[in-house]
């Protein structure tokens, strides 16, 4: 899969979120130690607003920013295809719930 092809699957997903009132920069780095592509989501460069890995399996997690000092701890599952956002926009829909 090539660095634009990842970054089209994270915009799928990040397009079922409010937009940020400015751009996100996406940062794409395959990690040496586990052979995963990381995709590293900015806004502007001033703030982080979580990281997407493609596991080993070939599907897209998350990590929201700041995700382990708020007691997360394992990756969360957005989608398990290339560009299907059906697993991602359940997940949206359980955050809503959670915050109305």
């Amino acid at each position: 899969m090539s660095e634009e092809e990842l970054k089209r699957w994270v915009m799928a997903i990040l397009d079922l979120t409010t937009p940020p009132p400015t751009k996100y920069i996406l940062t794409v780095k395959i990690d040496e130690t586990d052979n995963l592509a990381y995709i590293h989501v900015g806004v502007d460069q001033l703030d982080g607003a979580g990281t997407f890995r493609v596991n080993a399996k070939g599907q897209l997690e998350y990590m929201p920013y700041m995700g382990k000092y708020r007691g997360i701890d394992e990756w969360i599952l957005m989608s398990d295809k290339y560009m299907d956002t059906t697993i991602a926009e359940e997940y949206y829909k359980e955050q809503a719930k959670k915050t109305s």
